[in-house]
């Protein structure tokens, strides 16, 4: 998953997903990592498909 730190020096929770929103545990808190969504745009000439995944620094 997007931005998940691990390793013996992280002693962070898992990582969840759920619709597109990607969370962990942090010092007993929950913290957003990051979202994705898919966007679709259509027109008289067709249609267009995106996909964005947006990371929290």
């Amino acid at each position: 998953m997007a931005n998940c730190p691990s390793g013996p020096n992280r002693q962070f929770g898992d990582c969840a997903e759920d619709d597109g929103v990607v969370t962990q545990e942090r010092v007993d808190e929950v913290h957003l990592l990051a979202v994705g969504f898919d966007v679709t745009v259509t027109g008289p000439r067709g249609t267009n498909e995106l996909t964005a995944i947006l990371t929290v620094t």
